[in-house]
């Protein structure tokens, strides 16, 4: 089952749709990026209460064993708060106010994955080998994982993680390159939701994604043999994550049929080499 809903979370009908197994998403930061029908200009406040709104929507809509996977940056500077010229930056702590808000409405907490995205050629100090003000760069974001009522789950299913991943996934730092290639403004690369979804889900559940943007979560679902809901309010967004996802559903269906003994992770690799 793939179920793609071109509206806002807020206002999504789930009627006739399964409690969702797992949630795989990274929203807006509230950073100031250009997106086609969303303001990320928020006040803190205004931001904080909006992710109260859909975090809460998820919620109500998730199975008793089901898990939330949020990437989100550990802190933001927001350039439409920073507006003063050479006053002190205002960060906020984002990640414990997720933490809190996910808490309150009811999720129980797990663990932080740190996303190590790697980029050790850039740089940016501050004051130079100064105690003065020197300047942190953030080469990792977080995922912050969450349950409803239950970690453990309530009946067994299929799992597709072999051992290594398996043995390499439980560490809590995931090395990972930066999707650079997507036309939307703040995607992340596929191994991203890969990770979440064979590690914290079986076959056959159902992933959501209720940011779905250029349909990453959505592709990775498709090609693991889950049920797939993805919701994103930009019609723009929506019909490139849908042409991404029908075509990784008709590549895993013709797999299926002519490559039945390969694994899972391998077919998309020789479809790309075809």
């Amino acid at each position: 089952m793939i179920k793609l809903l071109n509206e806002d979370i807020l206002k999504a009908d789930f009627s006739g749709l399964p409690p969702v197994n797992l949630v795989v998403t990274s929203p807006p930061y509230n950073v100031n990026i250009k997106y086609d029908q969303h303001n990320d200009t928020m006040t803190y406040s205004e931001y904080l209460e909006w992710c109260k709104s859909w975090i809460k929507q998820l919620y109500h809509h998730m199975a008793e064993d089901g898990r939330l996977c949020i990437n989100i940056p550990f802190s933001i500077t927001p350039e439409h708060i920073n507006t003063k010229k050479g006053a002190e930056d205002i960060n906020f702590p984002v990640v414990a106010d997720y933490s809190k808000i996910c808490e309150s409405i009811g999720f129980k907490y797990w663990r932080t994955i740190i996303w190590d995205k790697n980029l050790s050629n850039k740089t940016c100090w501050g004051s130079w080998r100064s105690a003065s003000s020197p300047f942190m760069r953030d080469p990792s974001e977080a995922i912050l994982v969450f349950y409803k009522n239950q970690w453990k789950r309530l009946q067994k299913g299929t799992s597709t993680i072999s051992g290594p991943e398996f043995m390499s996934w439980t560490k809590n730092v995931w090395k990972m390159q930066p999707e650079t290639k997507s036309k939307h403004p703040a995607a992340f690369p596929i191994e991203l939701p890969n990770r979440c979804i064979k590690l914290f889900s079986y076959k056959e559940d159902t992933i959501l994604d209720c940011f779905m943007g250029s349909g990453t979560t959505g592709e990775a679902a498709a090609r693991l043999d889950r049920n797939f809901i993805g919701i994103e309010k930009s019609t723009n967004y929506f019909n490139q994550a849908k042409e991404r996802i029908d075509a990784a559903v008709l590549q895993t269906s013709i797999s299926k049929q002519i490559m039945p003994n390969i694994p899972i992770d391998h077919k998309k690799d020789i479809f790309e080499a075809w």
